[in-house]
C-alpha cells in the first residue's frame, strides 16, 4: 500500500506528503516484504508524488520526467499526453503478465492500482494547482482542500474534522503528518515510516523538509494528541479564522480574529 496526501492551504501554498514503504510479495499466501521507497519527487518547477502498483511506477515517474521537463507546459496537451502513456504502460504490463500465464485477468486487474500527483504553479494565473490521475485514466484538478492516495477511507478519516477551516502551510504540514501517522494505526501493514514531506509556497517555490524539521512536527504531533488538536492547531496569520479551539468550559467553537 502507499499513503499519499496532498492539501491546498488558505494563502495558494501546497503540502503533499507520503510514507516511504515499497510492499512486494515475498512468495506464496499473504507473506510481504516492505522496502524504502520515494514517492514524492522535488521538480525545478513541479511536485510529483505516485502511489500504487510498484513494477509500473518507475515506468511511470520515467514517462513524468520526459512530458513535464523543465522546458515543458503544464498544458492540457501535456497532461493527455501523461494520460494517453500512463495508459500504454499498463496495457503493456496486463499484456506481458497475461502472455505469462501466472494470473487471470481478473487478478491482474485488482492488481493495478496507479494515482499520481502534479503540484505546480500556473503559468498565467500565477496560482499553484493540483492535478491528478487514478485508475480511472481521467485526470482532474483538484477543487477540494485534501487529496488522499490510497488508503482514502482511512487517511481522510483524520483530516475530514477540518474540512470547514482555513488552514496555513504550517498547519497543512502538520495535518498530513497526523493523516498519515493515524492511518498507519489504522492499517499499519504496509504504510511505514519515515514520513516524507515537500511544499510548494504561495509564490512557487518548493522545499523537501528535512529530517530535523520533519522530527519538530512529530513532537507537535505528539503534543497535540495529548494536549487535543484544537488548542495547538491555529492559522498563522492572525487576520484569518483561527481553527477550532476549546473555550474555558470545554465547549468547542471557532474564533474569529
Amino acid at each position: 500500500m502507499s499513503l499519499v496526501i496532498g492539501i491546498k492551504c488558505e494563502d495558494g501554498s501546497l503540502v503533499v506528503a507520503s510514507d516511504t514503504a515499497m510492499s512486494l510479495r515475498a512468495g506464496d499466501g499473504a507473506d510481504y516484504v516492505s522496502l524504502k521507497a520515494e514517492k514524492v519527487f522535488c521538480q525545478e518547477r513541479h511536485i510529483f508524488a505516485i502511489a500504487g502498483a510498484v513494477w509500473i511506477n518507475q515506468k511511470i515517474r520515467t514517462l513524468e520526467q520526459k512530458i513535464f521537463s523543465k522546458d515543458a507546459s503544464f498544458s492540457e496537451e501535456n497532461f493527455e499526453s501523461f494520460l494517453e502513456g500512463i495508459g500504454r504502460i499498463i496495457k503493456e504490463d496486463v499484456e506481458l503478465r497475461l502472455n505469462a500465464g501466472l494470473e487471470s485477468g481478473d487478478e491482474i486487474k485488482n492488481s493495478i492500482s496507479v494515482n499520481a500527483l502534479i503540484a505546480y504553479r500556473d503559468a498565467e494565473t500565477k496560482k499553484n494547482k493540483i492535478w491528478i490521475v487514478d485508475n480511472s485514466l481521467k485526470g482532474r484538478y483538484v477543487e477540494e482542500k485534501f487529496v488522499v492516495f490510497s488508503d482514502k477511507d482511512l487517511a481522510y478519516m483524520p483530516l475530514k474534522e477540518f474540512e470547514g477551516y482555513r488552514i496555513g502551510i504550517d498547519e497543512g504540514k502538520l495535518l498530513a503528518f497526523k493523516a498519515i501517522k493515524d492511518t498507519m494505526g489504522l492499517s499499519p501493514v504496509f504504510i511505514a515510516e519515515p514520513i516524507d514531506i515537500v511544499t510548494m509556497d504561495k509564490d512557487g517555490n518548493i522545499t523537501r523538509l528535512k529530517e530535523e524539521e520533519v522530527k519538530k512536527i512529530e513532537n507537535a504531533y505528539f503534543k497535540m494528541k495529548d494536549e487535543s488538536y484544537g488548542l495547538l492547531l491555529r492559522v498563522s496569520n492572525a487576520a484569518k479564522e483561527s481553527l477550532r479551539e476549546e473555550d474555558k468550559s470545554g465547549t468547542r467553537r471557532k474564533e474569529r480574529s
